[in-house]
């Protein structure tokens, strides 16, 4: 076991923490507001970072339901200019779609879906939802892809994907705003003009950034062409390899074969999107870095004001007691002694600040990320920072503080009026 150094034993002896605890309550106000500057510096540190990091894990975790041996091929849902002119990308069709499916002959598994809107009002008997249900037209292989657990009932089957069905499958949070504990199976729902009876309920899963298979309905897609013959999204191409090794050469045949599909020359660009699972987790990776540096650069200037506050609380407080610190010297306190009291009250109150700040941060940034459909989750990697910066403020902030009160002259100070 390593011997504790003497300086470190100073700081941590009980005459030391009970002196600098009766100085902090013998002037409430004054280190109240001390505190609180810290105690925003650290709230903003960790409330931020903590809701970041629940946001993040929430999403990679639902990407990551995807597999790293999936890609999609979409629209491009961005415009660019070409010689000063807007240039708009067409959007996939379903004569494409067919000739894709039949042409692409990889060992995968493929599926198909269109959202034929995400404003639907959803009802079954005298219960309506809000306009904000998504209806999406699919086939049962978008369940294994899309990583959906059926809680209640089933899929579809190939007859009533073939031949278009009226039948859905609705998330678990949708079933219980219109059926409440009631069994959903086998009744009749109403969306539009259309009628669906109801075969099965995903089990739950959560929501990323206001999207949540909880709240949705997906009908086989020929229903979905039938009920939304006019919506403006293009379909979308979902394809799962058995091996993360195979998904480059997978998305290169898929590439070639879109390309003959849409009719591109040579020297055309791609007209869609191909998007694999862990790229999408990459991207939200980077922007989540980008958020902490800019949330860590207005913490830590929020930690310098209060380094700054706590400073000049340290230095009313050597000037107040100028006779006191004459008395102990003359006592026989050595120049040590004085400065490891001054840095102890110092350091007490930063870490009082601190744990307030840990606290409050966890709970709103919790609060924020839970609104999100993030798990509650503690950041331990940016409390450890927290304490750190905390005690660095501490010492940063009572060291030329403690460094005056050190120096003073116990004859002069007993004679200070």
């Amino acid at each position: 076991m390593l011997p504790i150094p003497p300086i470190v034993r100073r700081f941590f002896h009980a005459e030391n923490f009970l002196m600098a605890l009766r100085y902090i309550q013998g002037n409430v106000l004054r280190t109240l507001l001390t505190v609180l500057v810290i105690v925003f510096g650290i709230m903003s540190l960790v409330g931020m970072l903590t809701a970041i990091n629940g946001l993040k894990n929430s999403l990679v975790k639902n990407f990551s339901l995807l597999g790293s041996n999936s890609f999609s091929i979409s629209d491009i849902n961005y415009m660019s200019r070409q010689n000063g002119m807007p240039r708009y990308y067409r959007k996939i069709d379903f004569r494409e779609v067919r000739l894709f499916t039949e042409k692409y002959n990889y060992p995968a598994l493929l599926s198909v879906n269109l959202t034929g809107t995400d404003r639907a009002v959803i009802r079954y008997a005298s219960a309506k939802t809000n306009p904000k249900i998504r209806v999406i037209g699919t086939d049962d292989n978008y369940f294994t892809i899309s990583g959906l657990e059926i809680a209640e009932g089933r899929g579809f089957n190939n007859v009533e994907i073939q031949y278009g069905a009226n039948v859905a499958v609705i998330g678990g949070k949708l079933k219980e705003d219109l059926f409440g504990s009631e069994n959903a199976l086998g009744k009749t729902i109403t969306s539009g003009s259309s009628k669906y009876k109801v075969i099965g309920v995903l089990k739950k899963r959560g929501s990323s950034f206001g999207f949540s298979y909880d709240e949705v309905v997906l009908i086989p897609l020929q229903a979905a062409r039938i009920a939304y013959p006019n919506t403006e999204r293009g379909y979308t191409i979902s394809i799962k390899v058995s091996s993360f090794e195979k998904v480059d050469p997978a998305i290169e045949d898929a590439i070639a074969i879109m390309r003959m599909v849409r009719r591109l020359k040579p020297s055309d660009e791609n007209n869609f999107d191909i998007q694999k699972s862990d790229s999408l987790v990459n991207i939200i990776a980077k922007q989540f870095r980008a958020i902490t540096v800019f949330t860590l650069v207005i913490s830590f200037i929020t930690l310098l004001s209060s380094a700054v506050a706590l400073m000049n609380i340290m230095l009313v407080s050597v000037k107040e007691r100028i006779r006191e610190i004459g008395t102990i010297k003359a006592i026989g306190a050595t120049i040590a002694n004085v400065k490891i009291q001054f840095l102890t009250e110092s350091l007490l109150i930063s870490q009082i600040g601190c744990l307030i700040g840990i606290i409050a941060g966890i709970l709103i940034g919790n609060l924020f990320a839970g609104m999100m459909g993030s798990p509650f989750t503690i950041p331990w990697f940016w409390l450890i920072v927290a304490v750190l910066t905390s005690i660095g403020v501490g010492i940063g902030a009572g060291y030329y503080p403690a460094v005056r009160a050190a120096r003073l002259n116990p004859i002069e100070a007993l004679r200070y009026e």
